[in-house]
């Protein structure tokens, strides 16, 4: 007799209803506030990927985790980017220029780390710098703050999306034992 394939648990059910909730809130609420320019929801499934648990308060403590980390980066992302494009230019086009860049990438990890280190919260460590070097590395627009903002809010709906759906179907209740 050939074993039986797992069954697919309410875990997998759970979190694909978060990514497909996930997926239409970006295409609501981003696509319209951007006029049509939003391409993506990547960040926003991840961050719905990432938050979803057995638990609502296992959500909850990666959903904080997970918005510090990204705040910080943003922030982060926001003062590099206006002191790239504010100073940036005075080294003058190519190598120089770049290597601004390069340093103040580095410096902005630095930074961040040392701020987690002092907040004694290694776990939005890395998060905050890859946040931090992604909006530096995907920045378009003419203002920083704009794409760090979206970065938020795509981080914001995935966190919600997970958080509803956790709330919403409950975790089955344990067998009980004879």
């Amino acid at each position: 007799m050939k074993p039986r394939p797992p069954a697919i648990g309410m875990r997998i059910i759970k979190t694909a209803l978060a990514v497909l909730l996930t997926l239409l809130l970006t295409d609501v609420f981003l696509k319209t506030l951007l006029h049509q320019n939003y391409i993506g929801s990547v960040i926003a499934v991840i961050a719905a990927l990432v938050t979803i648990q057995d638990t609502i308060p296992g959500s909850l403590r990666e959903i904080k985790e997970r918005l510090l980390g990204t705040l910080l980066g943003c922030a982060m992302s926001i003062l590099f980017l206006w002191l790239v494009l504010t100073f940036g230019n005075t080294f003058g086009p190519g190598y120089a220029q770049r290597g601004f860049f390069y340093l103040m990438t580095g410096t902005g990890t630095i930074l961040i780390l040392y701020i987690c280190k002092v907040m004694r919260n290694p776990n939005i460590a890395s998060l905050g710098v890859i946040v931090f070097v992604s909006v530096l590395f995907i920045y378009t627009e003419e203002r920083p703050y704009i794409a760090a903002g979206v970065r938020m809010l795509e981080t914001a709906i995935g966190c919600a999306a997970a958080l509803a759906v956790n709330a919403l179907i409950a975790r089955p209740k344990p067998a009980e034992k004879n």
